[in-house]
């Protein structure tokens, strides 16, 4: 556990949870060697293995190992692990740069392709003058590489961002990213993604950002007014069904497919409302074999029992049950003894009663999951985006750890709870700005953006806030006065499935192989469903 401080300010974050295509008929250029490319590399201090790039004078800092910093910056994962703040709020804390309320910080990460060296950016202000570009002069971008930078500007202002690729493809080989790699382009405003280029297969030769810098703060303080349970509301919607019920009413069209082991004759189960069977299969099922049932019900609160005498997976067979609703996976299992129930939802609007905090987390963690879960990486590609459905029960839990925790706030560092849900903490202590209600994305982007180039388990906040399997999320503030003007602050956010699953096996020392199991489309690790039930 480490701890950042700032005169009697501080800002913890917790130790992550540990449980917790044909080819186009083109001609390439041969692959130019990266001594040919690149400015000097230098072994990086912190684990002997990672190595940086030096340009410009200034070296930037990246654990990853195929990570640099692009010219002229110092940021991406330097400076203390438990800082809580976004890049712009730590430099106005540590009295570093981008101290200025009327400043703004553009942060840029980009990933060449197999062919780095047709890769370059310009970045211009309102009068077209030219605020940062890259690569240096003199160099290319080696291929395949990731590289990232932040700079300080003027805010209010307007931007322009230009990325250019001199071959034409695009930076994601025009769909034929098995050939040339699939590289991306993103840029963030304060911490908030401001135009992306990912998984774009796409010809193209110029892509244009446009960025308009407000005062960060006032930004902030803006939004916390209002306006993020519209931006759920526009993203998401209430399940209205795919089927017509006898009434003429819409229903919900459920499946259940089973695979029995050897033993299927053991195997039944029901689906209940208000005690009365709706759909059932009994125990007549043939061994090894899959039966699948179907009906349209409508919405209302469920309960899907199975029995079997010692489960379907693994001891006889690799049997299993999955139930889905309107073509979604709802629940799944099998291994199991002798009963499993599972309560669930149809029709159930999760939306309506978010409070705009509860919007402005789930929004903070929409768009880094929709980032994540669509780029393309030799780990995982070409991944549908999951997205987290908010649960008021999770978010009652985690109130209830979040104020229970506030009995620690003299304590350093954080304590997780017992529950079998995954869990991110954080708190925030101090007078002024620093016992402020900092905004939701500033605490999601501590969890996730600052940890992008950082390997397993230091980055165990992302896996769990990105976890593929994952589908419920519930996050709560708790607060204290301290008295002599200082506030004490908890964020607690809460998982199901939790994350960070049976991770023992990975480790930085072996690439980032942290990507599969975090992606991966189920995981073994509960809750499946939270105490108030699964739904869409």
């Amino acid at each position: 556990m480490k701890t950042d401080g700032y005169r009697s300010n501080d800002h913890d974050v917790d130790d992550g949870g540990m449980r917790r295509a044909v080819a186009p008929d083109v001609v390439r250029e041969p692959r130019r060697r990266a001594a040919d490319v690149v400015g000097n590399l230098v072994e990086d201090g912190r684990d002997g293995s990672s190595t940086t790039m030096t340009l410009m004078g200034e070296k930037g800092y990246s654990p990853d190992t195929d990570s640099v910093a692009l010219e002229g910056t110092h940021l991406l994962g330097g400076g203390d692990i438990q800082s809580l703040y976004s890049f712009h709020d730590r430099r106005r804390a540590e009295g570093s740069s981008c101290l200025n309320d009327s400043e703004s910080e553009i942060s840029i990460v980009l990933r060449t392709d197999e062919y780095g060296y047709e890769t370059s950016w310009v970045m211009y202000d309102s009068s077209m003058d030219v605020v940062a570009r890259g690569p240096p002069a003199g160099t290319n971008y080696d291929d395949s590489r990731t590289y990232s930078g932040s700079w300080c500007v003027s805010s209010p202002g307007s931007y322009r961002i230009v990325v250019s690729d001199s071959y034409g493809d695009g930076i994601c080989a025009g769909g034929v990213s098995d050939l040339y790699g699939c590289g991306f382009f993103k840029v963030y405003l304060d911490g908030r993604a401001a135009g992306l280029i990912v998984n774009d297969a796409t010809t193209w030769r110029k892509k244009t950002f446009e960025v308009d810098a407000v005062a960060p703060w006032e930004s902030d303080r803006s939004k916390l007014a209002g306006g993020w349970c519209d931006e759920v509301a526009g993203a998401m919607a209430v399940p209205s069904g795919t089927c017509i019920l006898p009434n003429g009413r819409r229903g919900h069209r459920v499946r259940v497919t089973t695979k029995v082991d050897q033993y299927g004759e053991e195997t039944s189960w029901a689906i209940e409302r208000d005690g009365v069977v709706m759909m059932r299969m009994g125990a007549i099922v043939p061994s090894n074999s899959v039966r699948a049932v179907e009906d349209c019900l409508p919405a209302g609160n469920y309960d899907f029992t199975i029995w079997d005498f010692d489960g379907i997976c693994c001891k006889h067979g690799d049997g299993r049950y999955e139930l889905v609703v309107d073509g979604e996976e709802l629940l799944n299992g099998g291994t199991f003894m002798t009963a499993e129930t599972h309560s669930f939802k149809l029709g159930h609007d999760w939306i309506s009663g978010m409070s705009d905090r509860d919007c402005e987390w789930w929004w903070s963690h929409h768009i880094r999951r929709q980032d994540w879960h669509t780029r393309c990486y030799a780990e995982y590609c070409n991944k549908d985006y999951r997205h987290l459905r908010w649960s008021s029960t999770l978010a009652a839990d985690a109130l209830d750890y979040a104020v229970r925790l506030l009995d620690t706030c003299d304590e350093t560092g954080m304590r997780h709870d017992h529950t079998d849900a995954g869990e991110n903490l954080a708190k925030n202590k101090g007078s002024e700005e620093f016992g402020e209600m900092y905004p939701a994305d500033l605490i999601v982007g501590r969890f996730v953006d600052n940890e992008e180039f950082w390997g397993w388990n230091d980055n165990a906040h992302l896996t769990q806030a990105i976890w593929y399997a994952s589908r419920y999320l519930g996050c709560a503030d708790s607060e204290r006065d301290m008295g002599d003007g200082k506030t004490c602050r908890m964020q607690v956010c809460r998982y199901a499935k939790a994350g960070n699953c049976m991770m023992g096996a990975y480790s930085s020392d072996v690439g980032n192989n942290w990507r599969t199991p975090m992606m991966a489309d189920d995981s073994p690790c509960g809750p499946m469903c939270p105490r108030d039930g699964c739904h869409l």
